[in-house]
């Protein structure tokens, strides 16, 4: 099966067929192309795209820039919970944990960096096989519960807090789920942070952070740099948004109804992530699909050249890398003002926040240009 445009298609031909649905068929005893839409009426366990298809991509329209949409908000509630990393060190180190080592605090940020990356392994090739709902729901459903179980990991709210929960049946409803995990009557534990935030929240993370990648790749290939770029830009913005929004609350109803709050912000992304995102490529169904089909191939990385293997390297070890400063830059303001405790949760420490929101300000421009200019370039090379 080859593209209709290398056979010479007319024009006609190729406008009746929606862009979402042409294939085109090559009758391998004629050299004649014959171009038709797939049957409906196949078996079930053979309803997917045969292995050597070559799609063709709408490169545009209502339902692909939706779908840019919905990486959009599903890449602002991952990626924006990672730029936000910062603000979290601040608050456990100077209020929740103080009497914990900066070493001892670092195992918490490192396991969620590390969840959050190597979870992908897996449910990349989930993704393929099963489409990406499934596994935005369960990124949803993780995150929420994770951000929740992480707000009551701290000292009681001012009394203005409590008195919402009160009157919002909703609200009180979804803090009686976070603390099903911890009690605000006990100290926090350094385990039930390593559990809220490092593993739950990471998990979650990485459920979103992946589906909603690969989506807008099946909608786009001229185009790809572009869409992803756009895409890409949500990851900045929740690290600007975030961290301000923490810091305007923080003084007026204290962590953990400012940590909750953020959950709500969460659930409206997620919620938009879900409806918006969706692959092209029918998931495989019935009979075809097997186990297997979901576990990672290593064949991808074995192309004789070690050029996969040695880019998916560098891609992990420059987002590990670039996760550091994202984490201490508020710290290291917080210390070199020599601010109390007190201070590095006010307004003294409102620019440890600010920079914060700058650092992921720049990083908007630079993610859109690198991917934009990346697309293109390896779209050039492909032609």
């Amino acid at each position: 099966m080859v593209s209709s445009s290398e056979h010479g298609s007319s024009p006609t031909n190729r406008s009746q067929i929606p862009d979402d649905e042409r294939w085109t068929f090559v009758d391998e005893t004629n050299s004649s192309p014959n171009v038709e839409r797939p049957s409906p009426s196949l078996p079930t366990a053979v309803n997917q795209v045969p292995v050597d298809a070559e799609v063709s991509y709408p490169e545009g329209g209502r339902d692909a820039w939706l779908v840019v949409l919905g990486a959009w908000c599903g890449l602002t509630a991952s990626l924006g919970i990672y730029n936000t990393a910062g603000v979290f060190e601040v608050v456990i180190s100077e209020s929740i944990l103080p009497e914990e080592s900066s070493s001892t605090l670092g195992w918490i940020f490192s396991i969620y960096a590390f969840v959050n990356w190597i979870c992908g392994v897996q449910i990349g090739p989930t993704f393929d096989a099963m489409g990406p709902r499934g596994l935005l729901i369960a990124g949803t459903i993780c995150t929420l519960i994770g951000i929740l179980a992480f707000s009551v990991c701290t000292v009681a709210a001012p009394k203005v807090a409590h008195s919402l929960a009160a009157k919002c049946a909703p609200i009180k409803i979804l803090l009686i789920l976070s603390r099903a995990l911890f009690s605000t009557n006990c100290d926090t534990e350094y385990y039930q942070i390593l559990l809220s935030f490092s593993i739950l929240t990471g998990v979650g993370s990485s459920l979103l952070l992946t589906p909603s990648m690969g989506c807008v790749a099946h909608w786009f290939m001229e185009r790809r740099g572009l869409a992803s770029g756009i895409a890409f830009i949500g990851g900045g913005f929740g690290g600007v948004l975030f961290p301000l929004m923490i810091q305007s609350l923080l003084p007026k109803v204290g962590w953990g109804w400012s940590i909750r709050i953020l959950g709500f912000v969460l659930l409206v992304l997620c919620a938009i992530n879900v409806k918006f995102c969706r692959s092209r490529v029918p998931p495989r169904k019935g009979a075809a699909t097997t186990w297997r089909d979901t576990l990672p191939d290593p064949q991808i990385f074995m192309d004789g050249t070690g050029a996969m293997a040695v880019t998916t390297a560098g891609v992990l070890l420059t987002d590990l890398a670039y996760f550091i400063p994202i984490t201490y830059t508020p710290s290291y303001y917080i210390d070199r003002q020599h601010l109390s405790q007190e201070e590095a949760l006010t307004g003294p420490a409102a620019f440890a926040y600010q920079l914060l929101a700058i650092l992921n300000a720049a990083s908007c421009v630079g993610r859109f240009a690198k991917l934009k200019n990346m697309g293109d370039t390896t779209q050039a090379a492909l032609r």
